[in-house]
């Protein structure tokens, strides 16, 4: 398969992942509810590879190439003596999103790490999980580099405009891993050398609204407008979305 807009995308296949079990012997309300909202993880089946040419104008020159998504991470498989901390499976969570549930729900289902950003979120999730991108070298050999935080959200927000074409859901989505900056870690480490202050002026803006509201109109008669918002475009996407939306294809 291949996308070619703001970025160059080709790959062979789609990742094949694995549903990592959760406990269900939950008791109690409380921890019923933290399970219902807990992250959902994911393992790879098999490696997975993905080529990737970046614009010079928007990323480091090492950024693009052939990427792999390890099933394990083996130390010993990588050529330039760097390499991803652990030696242990990969687990995937789907874009490391804070409140994933709460992101999918605004967004009426849309913003589902493992649904339309699939390809996206893979990538997204190992580099958040060990601060870099394995890569396959001229040679044939991996290669581990690291890549700043904000490096690897610009190229999720990328990667969702060019292979799901949705430029607002990619925008969105950036903005949601952005945000994230204050609880999610990277590479191991929470918070990062770049701050959010985009994603940051945007919710403020959003929150500065919707008080401006309240105070005009009450607390009850603005959450009863934004429901009834809701509930009508959640209808007119049910009746404008194509048919074989949730169909495999190849």
């Amino acid at each position: 398969m291949h996308y070619d807009e703001i970025i160059d995308i080709t790959f062979k296949a789609w990742p094949s992942l694995v549903p990592v079990r959760l406990r269900t012997n939950i008791g109690g309300l409380l921890e019923s509810i933290r399970g219902a909202s807990a992250k959902r993880y994911f393992k790879l089946e098999g490696d997975w590879e993905i080529q990737i040419k970046t614009p010079s104008s928007r990323y480091p020159h090492d950024t693009g190439g052939t990427i792999i998504i390890p099933k394990v991470v083996i130390p010993e498989r990588y050529a330039n003596g760097v390499v991803p901390p652990g030696n242990s499976e990969t687990r995937l969570d789907g874009a490391s999103v804070p409140f994933p549930w709460l992101v999918s729900f605004l967004s009426f289902g849309v913003l589902r790490p493992l649904g339309v950003m699939l390809i996206a979120s893979i990538v997204h999730d190992f580099a958040f999980e060990h601060g870099g991108l394995v890569y396959r070298n001229d040679a044939g050999q991996l290669e581990f580099r690291k890549i700043k935080r904000h490096i690897a959200d610009k190229l999720f927000y990328d990667m969702i405009r060019t292979v799901n074409e949705m430029p607002i859901t990619a925008l969105l989505a950036w903005a949601a891993v952005r945000l994230g900056w204050f609880w999610v870690k990277y590479g191991g480490k929470r918070f990062g050398e770049k701050f959010p202050m985009i994603a940051v002026l945007f919710l403020l803006l959003l929150l500065l609204g919707l008080g401006i509201a309240i105070t005009a109109y009450g607390l009850k008669v603005v959450a009863l407008f934004l429901g009834a918002i809701y509930i009508v475009i959640f209808v007119l996407l049910q009746l404008i979305a194509p048919s074989n939306l949730g169909e495999v294809t190849e």
